[in-house]
């Protein structure tokens, strides 16, 4: 056998094994404006229902969270236990407003506002929420996830000065 035949047939070979074991294609993501923004309101609307497992669902495994004040959370179980907090000791009232959206392939974006409140369940006065927010998302398995997200209280507007 000369040494063309033999490559010839291993890459037929790898190309072979390659074809039978292969995964399906993945599926990919509408890329409108208002699917794209469906992640944030999905976080949002399961905020709200204090539904852990939901929420972490809306969420890559990878997520990077980056709070406000505080040092980014890498992982799913970084930020399991800042909602186990949240949902143990606060009713949550939220509502988002989104600004923008965009998906292109396999990425996307949403940046929102987040007004509401946080009441505390063994009473108490209420947290109010203004939050401005990005959301870097990605499509993983048909759905678009939050993979990257940075948040902090909105600034009032200023003017300039001179």
């Amino acid at each position: 056998m000369d040494i063309t035949y033999r490559l010839s047939l291993a890459a037929s070979l790898g190309i072979a094994l390659t074809a039978c074991g292969s995964p399906q294609a993945a599926k990919s993501c509408d890329t409108s404006a208002a699917a794209v923004a469906r992640a944030a309101e999905y976080l949002i609307a399961r905020d709200n229902a204090s539904d852990l497992a939901g929420v972490l669902a809306g969420y890559s495994d990878d997520v990077t969270w980056y709070p406000p004040r505080d040092p980014p959370l890498h992982g799913i179980e970084a930020i399991r236990p800042r909602y186990e907090d949240l949902f143990s000791q606060f009713a949550v009232a939220l509502r988002s407003e989104v600004l923008e959206a965009s998906g292109n392939g396999d990425s996307g974006f949403v940046i929102g506002t987040t007004q509401g409140t946080l009441t505390p369940l063994a009473g108490g006065q209420a947290v109010e929420v203004n939050d401005r927010f990005v959301a870097i998302v990605r499509c993983v398995a048909g759905e678009w996830k939050v993979s990257r997200l940075f948040w902090g209280p909105q600034v009032p507007n200023q003017a300039p000065s001179e």
